[in-house]
């Protein structure tokens, strides 16, 4: 859970409201693919930052101790 509020990118990003990521729908995609799927950035999708280093353990720790996140995807961390 990214807690509201809390900075959370190096840029100061932090998400207005409580926001959870499920292990269960946690997927893996080439990057190619994504962009053709969601082609124009700003309308499909925006790069807000990038986590701090702090936030992206916390996030690869929670990840890796989910029971509900797939095999594949563990073995991919």
């Amino acid at each position: 859970m990214f807690k509201a509020n809390k900075i959370i990118c190096g840029n100061g990003f932090c998400f207005d409201l409580n926001t959870y990521i499920y292990g269960n729908e946690v997927e893996d995609y080439e990057a190619d693919m994504l962009s053709e799927v969601y082609a124009i950035e700003g309308i499909d999708f925006e790069i807000v930052g990038v986590l701090s280093k702090e936030e992206y353990m916390a996030l690869y720790q929670c990840l890796t101790n989910s029971n509900s996140l797939k095999r594949k995807i563990k073995r991919l961390l």
